[in-house]
């Protein structure tokens, strides 16, 4: 039995844009609105969100445009703010000895406090989609043997630069000699239609750019750095 992202991937092949963006895209998109409707009271959830001092703030900020957040918002964050006063009482109270000689060392207060206020855990939402990304990765890697799925890889409009990386590293040799050559393909299309749209504003051309031509330069930036807010801020 096929994993169900191998049938998302097949159904996200024909909309606009990286596959995997899109599908990470939604399941950000899912995650938040599960973090507002059903994870606020989950005590193991609330552990991790004040160990990780909250959301990156990427996803921070979506998750506050999100419409009926504010309650979550304010249970969830009133419980980082509670965990961090608390570090900050233990750290005051001891007069530092919590942190051992780094506290008396002269210069070394500061440095340690920041090291005890630093999160132990990863973005949760980040963390959620490095995990359906490397399941996605994985998944396409294993499936580029296979003609239909080829087949629909080959009418899309690719994979960005980052999720190309990834699969690669997982690909067989002749997978990964298909994905480069049909990616360079629809790259080499690309770089047609950035040449297009670019001349067509010129007047003297006399000519308008196609849809495709006019999408252009939207879709090469995503190409080569990935949908926005996909990425959050993973190293945060």
């Amino acid at each position: 039995m096929k994993p169900f992202g191998y049938y998302d991937l097949l159904e996200a092949f024909p909309e606009r844009g990286c596959p995997l963006c899109r599908l990470l895209a939604r399941d950000k998109q899912q995650y938040l609105e599960l973090l507002i409707f059903e994870y606020t009271m989950d005590v193991e959830i609330n552990a991790n969100f004040q160990a990780a001092r909250g959301l990156c703030s990427a996803h921070a900020a979506e998750f506050m445009a999100i419409q009926m957040s504010a309650t979550s918002i304010a249970k969830l964050y009133g419980g980082v703010i509670e965990e961090t006063l608390a570090l900050l009482d233990g750290l005051i109270e001891s007069g530092g000895h919590k942190l051992g000689g780094r506290w008396r060392r002269k210069r070394a207060v500061g440095k340690a406090a920041a090291e005890a206020l630093e999160p132990n855990a990863p973005c949760p939402c980040c963390h959620s989609l490095n995990v359906r990304e490397a399941d996605y990765a994985q998944i396409a890697a294993q499936s580029l043997h296979e003609p239909s799925f080829r087949d629909a890889f080959a009418a899309s409009e690719g994979f960005c630069l980052p999720h190309l990386e990834r699969i690669l590293r997982s690909a067989d040799s002749d997978s990964a000699r298909f994905l480069m050559t049909t990616q360079r393909r629809i790259w080499a299309q690309m770089r047609a239609d950035l040449n297009m749209f670019v001349a067509k504003q010129d007047p003297r051309f006399g000519a308008l750019p196609t849809d495709n031509e006019a999408r252009s330069w939207r879709r090469a930036l995503e190409s080569i750095s990935g949908m926005a807010g996909i990425f959050g801020l993973r190293g945060r």
